[in-house]
């Protein structure tokens, strides 16, 4: 009888000796997927997984997502929105037996990029942030990529599946670019009172229920509207400045969230 192989991260898997793996932290949540049973766990902030079986697992990686584009210039007042966190989504991984350091990357403050996920030396990059306005016009930033192996768009490393928008417009009415999604590029920004809206997220189950992140922050409109934050663990961009002085807004964290059968 012939002898498989498989590749998994570095681990060569013979005749199929791994099963799931297991760990000892204590389980977010269980549920039961075409008739398989799961549980995982969640890091919403960085920490350690305690591998207490080698084998198989899932995971999701998201970076935290980018800070929006700010002014220090009244005469200039809309700013770009900021690229969501990259958005990776691994099923079959090679899980080692043994203590794994997970990181979870912040989201960026106003103005800056947001920080990586990272487990087993796979990473999930932040988003980029947002630009300050020049000659009253401003492009969004940069998200993160999809995923390679779930099915959604994007490359592995730096796939910047959501790019950014452009702000249009003589003035400082300019609507500025939206922030790169995840999933798709960021809208550019029209004149006077288009939003130049984020880019679109990617929607992932791997806890049992469909949640989306990595949506791309919007882009600035002068006196017009109120920029929006990321949110905690979502990966989202923040909303670019609409208001003198810099109303823009930080990036939402990212999260790790792994997966195994039980």
């Amino acid at each position: 009888m012939p002898t498989t192989a498989k590749l998994y991260l570095g681990a060569i898997e013979i005749g199929g000796g791994f099963g799931p793996a297991d760990f000892s932290n204590t389980a977010t949540g269980t549920y039961t997927e075409g008739g398989i049973n799961y549980k995982y766990v969640t890091f919403n902030a960085s920490g350690s997984l305690v591998v207490t079986s080698a084998g198989f697992f899932d995971v999701l990686l998201v970076g935290g997502g980018g800070g929006g584009g700010g002014q220090t210039d009244g005469n200039r007042t809309s700013a770009g929105g900021a690229g969501a966190g990259q958005h990776l989504f691994l099923t079959s991984g090679f899980l080692p037996e043994g203590t794994q350091s997970v990181t979870v990357g912040a989201g960026g403050g106003g103005g800056s990029d947001g920080g990586f996920s990272s487990i087993l030396g796979i990473f999930s990059i932040g988003g980029a942030r947002g630009t300050g306005a020049f000659n009253d016009r401003s492009n969004g930033a940069h998200g993160g990529g999809g995923n390679p192996w779930g099915g959604a768009s994007g490359s592995l490393i730096g796939g910047f599946s959501g790019s950014s928008g452009t702000g249009t417009g003589p003035d400082g009415r300019t609507g500025s670019g939206g922030g790169g999604g995840a999933g798709g590029a960021g809208q550019a920004g029209g004149y006077n009172t288009a939003l130049g809206l984020g880019g679109i997220g990617v929607a992932n189950s791997i806890t049992g229920s469909s949640v989306t992140r990595s949506v791309g922050g919007a882009g600035g409109i002068t006196g017009l509207r109120t920029p929006v934050a990321g949110g905690a663990n979502t990966g989202n961009g923040g909303g670019g400045s609409s208001l003198f002085p810099g109303s823009n807004q930080p990036g939402g964290s990212g999260v790790v969230i792994i997966r195994v059968e039980i």
